[in-house]
């Protein structure tokens, strides 16, 4: 074990060195008095830090980059979806409306059931005069025909009237 003391800046000064039990060389603390140590260049530390921050900033810039192209694909699909949303909702709108007009335009034609009452009953009172008008003129004529027949007498055929037609006689057959 070594221990050395410092009695002033920049120098030091081995005072005491005693070992502990170890095979192994004993080791000096400190350089040497007069030693002078050369410089390390500030060049290679400056590379060395502009260099990782560089690479740094062109990987965080590499992720950031990626996620925008990440979230404006999303905006742009979302936005899409939004767009055919509206339409889809502009569509339902119009066939509100059109229903809205054909239900409209059935209350207008629509009847009252005082209304059919009334319908029914001028058709059936219109069926039912036919019915009696149709059985007069029946009865009539009727009627008309029972005169007519009941009271004719039968004459000659009138010059006028066509006479039946007869076929021609067929010739004599041969037996044989």
């Amino acid at each position: 074990m070594l221990v050395a003391r410092v009695s002033r800046p920049g120098a030091l000064r081995a005072v005491s060195v005693s070992r502990a039990y170890s095979s192994a060389p004993p080791r000096l603390v400190g350089r040497p008095t007069g030693v002078a140590v050369p410089p390390r260049p500030l060049t290679s530390a400056l590379v060395g830090f502009l260099g990782g921050a560089a690479l740094a900033a062109a990987t965080g810039l590499y992720w950031i980059r990626h996620e925008y192209t990440q979230a404006s694909t999303s905006v742009m699909q979302s936005s899409e979806r939004l767009t055919d949303m509206a339409n889809h909702v502009t569509q339902y709108l119009d066939r509100i409306a059109e229903l809205e007009q054909r239900v409209r335009r059935i209350e207008k034609q629509q009847i009252t059931r005082d209304e059919v009452t009334h319908a029914w009953d001028s058709h059936r009172k219109l069926y039912s005069d036919m019915f009696e008008e149709s059985h007069e003129l029946k009865e009539r004529l009727w009627q008309l025909e029972h005169t007519i027949f009941a009271t004719r007498t039968r004459t000659e055929p009138v010059a006028w009237d066509l006479v039946p037609a007869r076929p021609p006689p067929l010739p004599p057959v041969r037996l044989l």
